[in-house]
């Protein structure tokens, strides 16, 4: 289990299936399901995170969300955008495909 929820006292509360798959954040529902958040795991799209359902046996059954850099393909190769966010939501919770697509601009630090 991750330090942070560790630091949080959630080890009692959350099965060992879901301790044991690294999700970065683990948020108890009150239908004994799981809000978790993961970071995609293929190099190529390292710069996604994913918000989605898990259930007490750890399987994941839901995507709710995806925010990541934006890209586009050059040359069959993922080219992350500078500066360009983008929100990705699965409003449809029987559809795998993402129903609607932000772009947000990346502020500017005025310390940079």
């Amino acid at each position: 289990m991750n330090d942070y929820l560790m630091a949080l006292n959630y080890d009692s509360e959350i099965p060992v299936a879901i301790q044991s798959a690294n999700y970065e954040i683990v948020v108890p529902l009150p239908t004994g399901n799981y809000l978790v958040a993961t970071r995609n795991g293929d190099p190529h799209y390292d710069t996604e995170i994913f918000m989605g359902l898990v259930d007490k046996r750890g399987c994941w059954f839901q995507d709710l969300a995806c925010v990541r850099n934006a890209y586009q393909y050059m040359d069959e190769m993922p080219t992350l955008k500078k500066g360009k966010m983008e929100v990705l939501v699965y409003a449809d919770d029987f559809d795998e495909d993402y129903t609607h697509k932000f772009t947000i601009d990346e502020r500017e630090d005025d310390e940079q």
